[in-house]
């Protein structure tokens, strides 16, 4: 079996003036993988979990862990509507039992809207 930690563990490369850090390039990439795949399929988190535990023991990478925000920075759903339209609610949301928030399923756009649980 190859062992692929040692390009984790590179020097920095120097390709003309740029200069590379493979491990940081590596972890970079894994975290935003790792949490757009999350967002998109938030059943699938225990998964993800899994595949950035082992990043951290065959690569000796520490992978940001895939976590969906808590909360939204803007008003977002005015409570009032969902009260209204509780079956619209139940149709679209769906609910993370490991985070405490309803995710919003929609193959409309790639934007997810949470509701946090407190």
């Amino acid at each position: 079996m190859i062992d692929l930690s040692k390009y984790a563990r590179m020097n920095d490369i120097y390709l003309f003036e740029k200069q590379i850090n493979m491990g940081y390039e590596i972890k970079k990439y894994l975290s935003a993988v790792f949490y757009e795949m999350t967002a998109l399929s938030p059943h699938d988190f225990c998964t993800y979990e899994l595949m950035r535990s082992l990043a951290q023991e065959k690569l000796g990478i520490s992978v940001l862990p895939s976590h969906l925000p808590s909360q939204q920075l803007d008003q977002g759903i005015d409570i009032m509507l969902l009260l209204e339209q509780t079956n619209v609610f139940v149709r679209d949301y769906r609910y993370n039992l490991h985070q405490q928030v309803f995710i919003q399923e929609t193959q409309e756009t790639k934007q997810v809207r949470t509701i946090g649980v407190n």
